[in-house]
């Protein structure tokens, strides 16, 4: 019998969340440590055992050796214990390609309203004036391959912005059909971005959208706490936020999954993308 949490902090939240989100029996392809690879092996371990996830790096697989040392949720014994295929990033994106990937789950620096991620530069990228950080590593493949991406942030302004200062993982770009003009997979993109206080979901236009927060916080608190130019996100009295409890915050909208077996050979067909061709839009600043 499990005992209820009687002390968390909003890192533990989240994880939870995500966890919860996960389902049984889908392929996940997680970058690299923290909430995104934490909320995956949460699952496995309680709700969804037979899932089956690709660390970042192209390791397909795993039974990993918990707890990781912070450093060492990748590339590393115990992250790639008993693995089923020690592959590389590249091979993670081929598999993505020909459409066996169900969901990325990636970290955010930054993120705009379409839902493209900025983790090389805030600020002006040209003549070095910006902070540089990271790069996205293996998250462009997996923002720009999985059928749907969920990404977790901090609900914080300088978080959520009008446009992203540098495209590092695509999202929907400028809108509805964007992606597919970039020669991107149709029906692919983001699905979900995960803050300890909300959860947010994409319409018709692409755009974020508020569609649950969290039972410790009011809704003006999300809102006002979010977007410093997002009216659509802004907008939540008359764009589905509501005031729910924990279960719905994370199952608030389980519509719209990837389908699997048969359906989802169906939509595999056709998704030859030429990697080049796919990802060369997306290593310059928009």
């Amino acid at each position: 019998m499990s005992t209820p949490a009687t002390d968390f902090n909003e890192r533990e939240f989240v994880i939870c969340q995500i966890s919860r989100l996960v389902d049984d029996k889908y392929i996940y392809w997680v970058g690299g440590g923290g909430e995104p690879m934490n909320s995956v092996l949460l699952a496995k371990r309680m709700s969804a055992p037979n899932l089956q996830y690709l660390t970042e790096d192209g390791c397909v697989g795993p039974e990993a050796r918990v707890p990781f040392d912070p450093l060492m949720t990748m590339i590393s014994s115990p992250a790639n214990y008993r693995a089923l295929q020690w592959g590389t990033m590249n091979y993670a994106a081929d598999l993505a390609q020909l459409g066996y990937v169900d969901y990325g789950i990636l970290a955010t620096l930054q993120v705009d309203r379409y839902g493209n991620v900025n983790s090389t530069v805030v600020g002006k990228y040209e003549g070095g004036e910006g902070r540089r950080f990271g790069g996205p590593g293996g998250a462009d493949s997996i923002a720009a391959l999985a059928w749907r991406t969920i990404l977790v942030t901090d609900q914080q302004k300088r978080k959520f912005v009008d446009r992203v200062d540098f495209i590092s993982s695509p999202g929907f770009l400028d809108g509805p059909g964007a992606r597919e003009r970039h020669g991107l997979p149709p029906g692919t993109g983001p699905w979900r971005v995960y803050t300890p206080w909300a959860m947010f979901g994409y319409g018709a236009d692409c755009q974020l959208m508020i569609q649950a927060i969290a039972p410790f916080v009011t809704r003006t608190g999300a809102r006002g706490n979010e977007f410093q130019a997002g009216d659509r996100a802004q907008a939540g009295d008359s764009r589905g936020a509501d005031r729910r409890g924990t279960d719905d915050f994370a199952h608030a909208d389980r519509r719209g999954r990837p389908g699997h077996g048969p359906r989802a050979m169906d939509r595999v067909q056709g998704r030859q993308v030429h990697l080049r061709h796919a990802l060369v839009h997306f290593g310059s600043p928009r």
